[in-house]
């Protein structure tokens, strides 16, 4: 059985011909048809076809190494029975389960989630090889993948691109397959995605044309949707809106009397029908955009209206319907103000409408439930809390006052009661409103009643654990909050203040407490802390030293590292805590070649540096940058000095 790892090819989607055989078929043909020939309808545009055939080969010669790895490795992972088929393969099945699980394991071991996805694909092809072969040449075999081997693997690239699209999975290759694996060119959450869509694809096309007896079930096509969103690829709206598509049109019998297809009916694609949770993940992958959000309110309609016309309990919206058309609100508000801030006054406005429609939504919610007791439809903790952070991402008095009022009702709601994150946006709407004299207390306030109402839970539960969606202690998100209220307040101490809450964090993370350990974000609250003390020269000298001591903190610190804001922070301070003239353009020059060096002087950076030094300090460093009329021109900074800023 390991001899069948050594295939022609592991993937059909190399740009060659498609080589593929069945039961169907007469045992001495093997049914040969090259993506070129196939209808344009086989060919759906969500899918990506554009491989070079020098990019091909080397793809294919890449896998045939993986598929040798496989074998290698296949006895000692799994114990295969050949003369036992649903033995054989059940345990064929789990262990590319276990292998799916290990792309996401969050255990904190650095998974090569490339790799455990890659091996996962490998062994499914080298199985499907070794049953090709078999039809083609008359031999009888009946251990074949089925559509759940399919579906492991489809999730084993699902989990890979949400791994890496959380930034982690990046463990080094022989962990897993004890060779490289670069050449797979996988290495985005967008490529891992891209793989489960080849697979699916590939799945279409040889049950249409009834080459293989495998059809892609409701679960295959949610499975790679999800792909698509967790990637968060730029174009992951287009590819989930299409894919769901052309689930709607198989299950319809849209393919049914084309050329060539031997499986287009209805019937055939039964299984492949869109159910609540193809809208759910479709509607997830919306978000961001207006044309996003419009969408899913058409597709909440849409939902809402199938399922009181005729009952479909497949379709029934529920509560994770909501959520997510909810945290659509919230996220293009997010868009709006993406630089940090609103550009305009009617962006501002319109992110607060969209935090009031989304409260419609919540109050549509639980006017339902009220009405029906139907736990389908109950608004949960999370559903209130993105209606909250709408709320949050709005920055005025009045939206801050909104997220205050539901924390209130949420205290009373005794199905929805409010965790941590629900304190920590109420926090940070009002950390966002520093106009506001009541912004600091009000966000101390919340800090100090997470920590009273913890003590008491941890009391009550008399050594048990919490479960963290319950739990109401402060993290490290929410003390950096209060970090930043500090910052944007009037008080003169500011900058000692902040330092305290750092301290704070860092004694907690000592004792145990890994959620408060202070991140990079907690480190540049800090700074910008310092940068923003107005008070009286003593105070901001102080200040200017707490900055720099905390910059040799992030030094010291293993699990953090500085990004641009860090020396942009930095940089500021010496805008504002040193007065014009010689000491300042040498510290800010100082720090500016530091980001320099770090490759992480991008736009941001230089923008700060241009403001703090004089036009002699800052053309030593970056004249290059400069126009004959003293501009600078942000396109032309050097790609080293940003190489590791983010996005940049």
């Amino acid at each position: 059985f390991a001899n069948a790892f050594v295939p022609e090819r592991l993937h059909p989607f190399s740009g060659r011909s498609l080589h593929v055989a069945s039961a169907r078929t007469p045992t001495s043909v093997i049914v040969q048809s090259t993506v070129s020939e196939l209808d344009a309808d086989f060919d759906p545009e969500h899918m990506t076809r554009d491989r070079s055939a020098e990019a091909s080969t080397q793809i294919r010669e890449r896998q045939e190494e993986l598929a040798h790895t496989s074998q290698e490795n296949w006895q000692h992972v799994v114990a295969i029975d050949t003369t036992n088929y649903r033995r054989g393969l059940t345990d064929f099945n789990n262990h590319l389960t276990t292998l799916s699980k290990r792309c996401l394991d969050d255990s904190g071991d650095q998974e090569d989630v490339i790799g455990c996805a890659a091996l996962a694909e490998g062994l499914l092809y080298g199985l499907q090889r070794l049953v090709d072969d078999a039809d083609a040449n008359g031999k009888d075999i009946e251990f074949r993948p089925d559509v759940i081997s399919y579906n492991n693997v489809l999730n084993a690239w699902a989990k890979a691109a949400q791994a890496l699209a959380e930034d982690r999975g990046r463990g080094t290759p022989d962990s897993t397959l004890d060779a490289d694996i670069s050449e797979l060119n996988v290495y985005t959450p967008s490529d891992a995605a891209a793989r489960a869509e080849m697979i699916l694809q590939d799945m279409e096309t040889s049950y249409l044309r009834g080459t293989k007896p495998i059809a892609p079930d409701v679960t295959s096509y949610n499975t790679v949707l999800d792909a698509i969103s967790k990637s968060r690829g730029k174009d992951c709206m287009e590819k989930a809106d299409a894919l769901v598509k052309r689930m709607v049109r198989l299950s319809n019998g849209g393919e049914e009397g084309k050329e060539g297809v031997v499986n287009g009916s209805a019937d055939d694609w039964s299984g492949a029908t869109a159910d609540i949770i193809t809208y759910n993940t479709l509607i997830e992958s919306l978000a961001h955009t207006q044309e996003g959000l419009d969408r899913s309110l058409q597709i909440l309609e849409m939902l809402e209206k199938k399922y009181s016309e005729n009952g479909d309990e497949r379709l029934k919206p529920n509560t994770r319907t909501a959520n997510q058309v909810i945290n659509a609100y919230s996220k293009h508000s997010m868009e709006k103000s993406k630089k940090g801030y609103f550009e305009n006054k009617e962006d501002r406005e319109e992110a607060f409408n969209n935090a009031e429609k989304a409260r419609a939504l919540l109050e549509k919610m639980k006017k339902r439930y009220n009405e029906t007791a139907d736990k389908d439809v109950r608004p949960d903790a999370a559903t209130v809390t993105t209606v909250i952070d709408a709320y949050a991402r709005v920055g005025l008095s009045k939206s801050a006052a909104k997220a205050d009022e539901l924390l209130m009702e949420m205290k009373k709601m005794n199905y929805a009661p409010p965790n941590f994150r629900t304190y920590t946006a109420v926090a940070t709407a009002w950390a966002k409103t520093p106009g506001d004299n009541r912004s600091l207390g009000r966000v101390q306030e919340l800090v100090k009643e997470m920590e009273d109402v913890n003590e008491q839970m941890e009391a009550d539960a008399k050594g048990k654990s919490i479960p963290r969606a319950k739990s109401v202690k402060p993290n490290a998100r929410t003390y950096t909050t209060l970090i930043s209220a500090w910052a944007k307040s009037k008080d003169p101490t500011k900058a000692m203040q902040a330092l305290k809450v750092l301290k704070k964090m860092r004694s907690l993370a000592d004792g145990g407490d890994e959620d408060a350990k202070p991140t990079i974000y907690t480190y540049n609250a800090v700074i910008d802390a310092c940068a923003r003390c107005q008070g009286l020269g003593e105070q901001q000298v102080e200040a200017l030293k707490i900055a720099f001591a905390v910059n040799k903190a992030i030094k010291a610190d293993s699990d953090v590292k500085a990004n641009p804001t860090t020396f942009g922070n930095l940089i500021k301070c010496t805008k504002y805590l040193i007065p014009q003239g010689d000491e300042r353009n040498t510290i800010a020059t100082a720090v500016f070649e530091s980001a320099i060096k770090a490759g992480l002087a991008n736009s941001a950076v230089v923008r700060e540096m241009l403001s703090a030094a004089d036009r002699d300090a800052f053309d030593k460093v970056a004249g290059d940058l400069l126009d004959t009329f003293g501009h600078v021109s942000y396109a032309d900074i050097p790609s080293a000095w940003k190489r590791n800023a983010s996005g940049s």
